[in-house]
């Protein structure tokens, strides 16, 4: 007699065996890393251009700020033209004293880092010629609203 009215221990139920991989398969594989390089080639050339521009900054403030500039500026043209065609709306609203303040400032800043207000100025005016080899991450988002 088995059971549980016996004393005889019940024997467990075979385990089912799963069916799956053998091993797992790694998140990142190969064909994917260099999938993802595809995709996003300008972005990674963005990054190290700018994490480059951040390190020979240290060296020579010149040459590392034109770098950093030049990515803000391919970056960010559409907005800093935007900026740039409404500040006669800003002075008209705001008075002259204030638009002079932000004329003195972006002096100032022409002055202590002249690298990346230039490569700012480059890359806003570059970014055009470029069409739609280079996409901002904004444009990504705006076009998927």
């Amino acid at each position: 007699m088995t059971g549980p009215a016996s004393k005889e221990p019940t024997k467990p139920a075979p385990e089912e065996k799963k069916e799956g991989p053998a091993s797992p398969e790694p998140i990142v594989t190969k064909r994917g890393f260099f999938h993802f390089i595809n995709e996003n080639k300008w972005e990674i050339v963005s990054y190290i251009l700018l994490f480059f521009g951040l390190f020979v900054s240290f060296a020579n403030q010149f040459f590392g700020g034109l770098l950093v500039g030049l990515v803000l500026g391919i970056y960010f043209s559409q907005e800093i033209l935007d900026k740039l065609a409404s500040f006669k709306h800003f002075l008209d609203q705001e008075g002259i004293f204030r638009g002079f303040i932000i004329v003195a400032a972006i002096l100032a800043l022409l002055i202590l880092a002249p690298g990346l207000l230039i490569g700012t100025a480059i890359g806003a005016w570059t970014r055009p010629f470029l069409g739609k080899a280079i996409s901002s991450p904004f444009d990504k988002t705006k076009t998927q609203k």
